[in-house]
C-alpha cells in the first residue's frame, strides 16, 4: 500500500493488505480512498467501497465477518 506524505490524495482504488492473526482472529486490513478526495466526489467513493464490500462479503467472507471498524480522520477546522 502507498503512503502519502502530502496534501494530495494517494489512494485511488480499495487494496487489501495481507491477513494476519492477532489472538486467534484472522484480521485483513483494508485501505480506501478517504471522504474528501482531492481526486474522487463522496458519491464516488461511496459506490467504489459499497461494491467492494458486496463482492468481499459473498466471495470471502460467506460464512460471515465478525466486526467491520471505520476510521475516519477528524478534522480540526477553526478551532485553536
Amino acid at each position: 500500500m502507498r503512503v502519502g506524505d502530502g496534501l494530495l490524495s494517494c489512494t485511488d482504488r480499495v487494496e487489501v493488505a495481507s491477513s494476519f492473526d492477532l489472538d486467534d482472529r484472522k484480521i485483513t486490513l483494508i485501505d480506501t480512498p478517504g471522504f474528501d478526495d482531492t481526486n474522487m466526489s463522496d458519491a464516488d467513493i461511496l459506490n467504489m467501497i459499497a461494491m467492494f464490500l458486496t463482492t468481499l462479503l459473498v466471495f470471502e467472507f460467506s460464512n460471515g465477518c465478525d466486526e467491520c471498524l471505520t476510521f475516519l480522520k477528524v478534522r480540526t477546522r477553526g478551532m485553536s
